[in-house]
């Protein structure tokens, strides 16, 4: 953990950001570590753009969008012209996702001379920022997602709000798609194409 800190410190200074570490031991703010942590100790690093108190208010509701996080648009863009504006916010993000990024190729093993290749994408950040919490349904998105589930895409705040009721998260679906796309590889094979592979494949497995 101390070398991790001491990398994202150093990859910071390059990007003009201030990290700095609770001068006192506090509870960790809401954070999917704190899963880990229920199961046993585990060492770790929790990122937050607080030093105290947590006080987003509105924190997995449907209040949670961007009027009260502050992002803002400039007047009179299309919805297709906010999609591909570059907000402040994602600005501010994709600099701590390069810090993270490049503390992540050194703790790896990567040369930290290396390092200033790495870079997110502002105009990525900033779609994605407008996908969750303006409207999903836009063009960028339809891209991603397959014909028989554009139905799932709304043109509202995309709602973090873990109910009893069973229900579709688009969120978890949004970042399926995301990830399936941005991280996956373009391959020259049909629907049939790779239907037929399977059952082969399940064929096969039978066999033994």
């Amino acid at each position: 953990v101390k070398n991790l800190i001491s990398s994202l410190k150093t990859a910071a200074i390059s990007l003009n950001l201030s990290v700095e570490e609770p001068s006192v031991t506090q509870p960790l703010p809401p954070s999917s570590f704190q899963r880990f942590l229920r199961a046993r100790p585990f060492p770790g690093v929790v990122i937050e753009d607080h030093n105290s108190s947590f006080t987003n208010k509105y924190y997995q509701s449907m209040f949670d969008n961007t009027d009260n996080l502050n992002m803002l648009y400039p007047p009179n863009l299309t919805p297709e012209e906010q999609l591909n504006h570059v907000t402040d916010t994602a600005k501010s993000l994709a600099k701590v996702a390069t810090m993270v990024a490049r503390a992540l190729f050194v703790q790896a093993g990567g040369e930290a001379s290396q390092t200033s290749s790495i870079k997110a994408d502002e105009l990525m950040v900033s779609r994605m920022l407008y996908s969750f919490l303006v409207s999903s349904n836009n063009s960028w998105l339809q891209d991603f997602v397959a014909t028989e589930t554009l139905s799932h895409l709304s043109n509202k705040t995309a709602n973090f709000y873990i109910s009893v009721e069973q229900q579709i998260s688009l969120p978890t679906f949004l970042v399926q798609s995301l990830l399936a796309n941005l991280t996956g590889s373009t391959v020259n094979v049909t629907q049939e194409d790779c239907r037929n592979q399977r059952e082969n494949k399940d064929d096969k497995d039978s066999k033994h």
